[in-house]
């Protein structure tokens, strides 16, 4: 597997992201996005291993949260695309 960082491109978009298991629907922004990942600024702080699907624009997606920053409107969620 290649560990090497991947391009990103910084974004800013709105999101709409769906945590599967309860269904909890939140807004966010997507700082950032590479070709296996997305970064989102999310009002919910989740715990790595959270199947989201996320939606910006005509792109629609599901991804596993793999790492977690709290901050003080939330979290930033690092999610690796599934």
């Amino acid at each position: 597997m290649d560990n090497k960082p991947k391009p990103r491109a910084n974004v800013g978009l709105d999101v709409t992201l769906t945590f599967e298991g309860t269904g909890a629907t939140a807004r966010g922004v997507a700082v950032n996005v590479s070709e296996t990942g997305v970064l989102v600024r999310s009002p919910r702080v989740q715990p790595t291993g959270t199947v989201v699907r996320f939606k910006f624009d005509d792109f629609e997606a599901k991804g596993e949260v793999i790492w977690v920053e709290a901050t003080d409107e939330g979290a930033l969620l690092g999610m690796r695309i599934v």
